[in-house]
């Protein structure tokens, strides 16, 4: 296994990365210079045992992040920082134009235009702090990795919309449907976690998501969860897409998705998802710079934990 990285090191990956907005200017979208940040960060994934994880989560609270240590918790640490970090912006960082999207862990995304501000899938401690700022929450699917009680039950408490297919208290969907919200469309569509398997098919809520701008036109993302089927996402339609989340290593590929949809930006995830074995399920950096490596590189970006994109009207 390769050395760790030192906390130096980690400290000035995280500086760099949250300091290269990878949308604010082309200029900062500098693969080679992102790869050394990834294999640094990967270093510090993979010291950290799926074990390790599972005991050190319940213990991270909300207070002020620990120096990085130089141990096994290095990436937990780092973790701790990027997510704070990102839970600052989503209250503070104002967007008045087109929207902003924070990339929190595995496949968890806060939304936020001008007029409302959303999660999807959010799984991490902590993740109820988030809770007064989201107008509304939407989750794929049951597996744990996706949701997170505390934040279900401080949306269900505040009476906010809670969209699931298995929450009690909120809004429980089997079946396609289109929800309207004050500032935002959701046409759901139902996907399949493991179309080849007749246990894993019509179990994932598909979201794609219409925010209308300036000049009657929309901004559009999808996020399909940990969906596998390319014929159940949805089409393009009059609507371009301008960003489409999808699970690197579920059987969807990513190059027929972006034929398909042809997105402004393709946002590989489900990329070290610690609760897992090292070397089981644990996807890595490099396995999503392989499944995107024939996508144009300008149309892919690929965030680390806490990370923001900024999407403003095409």
């Amino acid at each position: 296994m390769s050395a760790l990285p030192t906390a130096q090191e980690l400290h000035e990956t995280l500086t760099w990365l949250l300091s290269n907005n990878p949308s604010e200017n082309p200029l900062h979208w500098n693969p080679a210079e992102r790869q050394k940040r990834y294999a640094i960060l990967q270093r510090a994934a993979d010291a950290c045992s799926g074990d390790t994880y599972k005991s050190f989560l319940p213990t991270i609270n909300a207070g002020h992040p620990p120096s990085l240590p130089h141990d096994n918790t290095a990436a937990l640490a780092y973790l701790r920082q990027a997510t704070n970090h990102a839970i600052n912006e989503v209250h503070n960082f104002p967007v008045t134009r087109g929207l902003a999207l924070w990339h929190f862990y595995n496949m968890g995304y806060v939304i936020k235009t001008p007029h409302t501000t959303f999660g999807i899938d959010l799984h991490f401690h902590g993740a109820e702090r988030l809770a007064d700022s989201l107008d509304f929450l939407l989750v794929s699917h049951e597996h744990q990795d996706h949701w997170t009680s505390a934040l279900l039950d401080r949306m269900a408490d505040a009476k906010k919309p809670l969209i699931t297919r298995f929450h009690t208290r909120g809004t429980r969907l089997s079946q396609p449907t289109n929800l309207q919200f004050p500032h935002a469309s959701v046409n759901i569509t139902i996907g399949d976690h493991h179309f080849g398997n007749n246990r894993a098919i019509n179990d994932m809520l598909i979201f794609d998501l219409q925010f209308p701008i300036e000049n009657h036109r929309s901004l559009r993302l999808i996020h399909c969860g940990d969906n596998s089927n390319l014929d159940k996402l949805p089409l393009i339609g009059p609507t371009p897409v301008d960003a489409f989340i999808f699970h690197i290593k579920v059987g969807l590929s990513a190059p027929a998705a972006f034929d398909r949809l042809q997105p402004r930006f393709l946002l590989p995830a489900h990329i070290l998802e610690l609760a897992h074995p090292i070397d089981q399920y644990r996807w890595s950096f490099a396995d999503a710079l392989d499944v995107t490596q024939s996508i144009p590189q300008d149309r892919v970006r690929l965030l680390t934990w806490g990370e923001r994109l900024d999407l403003p009207a095409p």
